[in-house]
């Protein structure tokens, strides 16, 4: 690291953050959203997994090799240094300059909590808890890793901050959630000491001090090149770990310290009183939630995964336990060892063949797009399945669409809400501002060179 420039490198990735809450996923669904198609289907049923992988040409073909995909994450680290981050190479201590851009480079919202518009002591007691005083001039880092599903908030405070009275879906303050065993960068702390400033593999944050256990700098990284691992390939794992449940989420991945003839034993950790960490050992069934190692990385295995988010709700930045539509694309991919930018529009920029959509494009860029590929519009993402005649389909986590029977006074369809992942057909769903989802398409792209 030499000087500011060299640690905003590593240190710049969260900047996007203050466009967040304009371009994301969830504000798609509030100012451009489009519909589910699940009641629509009839002449085939589209939202069978069954029925997209047998439509499959050459489904089972591996697209890239797990060296192959290993070198495209070093070259998506290489041309974006600050969406992902290689942890294992994370500077062991921050210059105060660099520190605290990081802890400032956020907006504080603007809307309510509690149904009660922010107050003034409200937004200061939190700033004061930032504990912006307390940044040396050089900072070492100590390094931790989450023991049970933690959600990672842009500002040290439980509250939800809302922008309506009444609206309780889109939390402004939560930005993603970091699952049981994943290795974190410990970088400040709040002045109450419930707090850890954290930087994940592709965020930065505030989580909870309870949820993160301290290692030594050797153990971190011994944890984070495991021999073997296993990688959660079902929505969601469930675990009972002495007297806690634990749930990791698709892509999670652990230690494996053994088998026997149906059961791989992990190592999860746990926090001390004292803060430190310590390993239990737990068996897992070695069943189809799990798999030893990534999964191979074919156009069927990328629909299968998809499928089996299928229903489930929606949740802003991994609240109610679910995913958002980057983070269903990214527990996807996740799972075939890609390194995945957390925000729609990070993984829309981040390295693979992108092809630009227009007009005058879309249906001939539709139409040789690939089962798999990610359609991405204004801060939305969704995984593209196929055509059939003249329809386009995806599965995504939807929050709401457009009714077309009840346009406002504003020329704006009325909002439909849908909160769940579900297929949708872009073709003839309309978006609130009358238009269709496919007319709102600007990129495809496939995840490979």
């Amino acid at each position: 690291m030499k000087g500011i420039d060299s640690s905003m490198q590593f240190f710049n990735g969260n900047l996007i953050l203050k466009n967040r809450f304009i371009v994301s996923c969830a504000m798609v669904f509030i100012y451009y959203v489009v519909s589910s198609v699940s009641a629509l289907a009839s002449s085939a049923d589209v939202n069978n997994v069954d029925f997209w992988r047998k439509n499959l040409k050459n489904g089972d073909a591996v697209i890239m090799n797990s060296n192959d995909i290993t070198k495209y994450n070093k070259e998506m680290l290489r041309k974006q240094p600050t969406t992902n981050y290689d942890l294992k190479i994370y500077p062991k201590s921050v210059k105060g300059t660099a520190l605290q851009a990081m802890l400032q480079e956020n907006d504080f919202p603007t809307g309510y909590v509690n149904g009660q518009s922010i107050s003034g002591s409200f937004k200061n007691q939190i700033l004061s808890n930032m504990n912006l005083g307390a940044v040396a001039a050089a900072n070492p880092v100590k390094w931790g890793l989450a023991v049970r599903r933690s959600s990672l908030r842009l500002y040290p405070s439980v509250e939800g901050v809302f922008d309506d009275a009444d609206e309780q879906e889109f939390d402004s303050l939560q930005a993603t959630i970091i699952n049981p065993g994943e290795a974190v960068a410990i970088l400040h702390r709040s002045a109450d000491l419930k707090w850890n400033f954290v930087q994940s593999n592709n965020y930065r944050g505030w989580v909870l001090a309870d949820n993160i256990a301290e290692t030594s700098y050797k153990e971190w990284l011994k944890w984070q090149n495991p021999d073997r691992f296993l990688v959660v390939t079902a929505a969601e794992l469930n675990l009972q770990v002495n007297s806690e449940a634990l749930l990791l989420e698709m892509g999670s991945h652990l230690p494996v310290v053994g088998k026997d003839k149906n059961n791989y034993i992990v190592q999860l950790p746990q926090r001390q009183g004292d803060g430190k960490a310590v390993f239990t050992k737990k068996m897992i069934s070695a069943d189809g939630q799990v798999h030893l190692g990534n999964l191979p990385y074919t156009r069927a295995n990328i629909i299968k995964q998809a499928f089996k988010f299928y229903g489930q709700p929606y949740g802003w930045g991994g609240l109610k336990d679910s995913v958002d539509c980057s983070s269903f694309v990214m527990d996807i991919y996740r799972s075939f060892g890609f390194m995945m930018p957390r925000d729609a529009d990070t993984q829309e920029i981040a390295v693979g063949k992108v092809q630009s959509v227009t007009p005058q494009n879309v249906q001939s860029v539709l139409d040789a797009a690939l089962p798999g590929a990610t359609l991405h519009m204004d801060g939305h993402v969704m995984l593209y399945l196929g055509h059939l005649d003249d329809q386009y389909y995806v599965i995504n986590a939807l929050g709401s669409y457009g009714d077309s029977n009840n346009v406002g006074s504003d020329g704006r369809l009325a909002r439909v809400p849908v909160m769940q992942v579900v297929t949708t057909d872009i073709k003839n769903t309309p978006l609130r501002n009358g238009k269709s989802f496919m007319e709102g398409l600007r990129t495809v792209k496939e995840w490979q060179y």
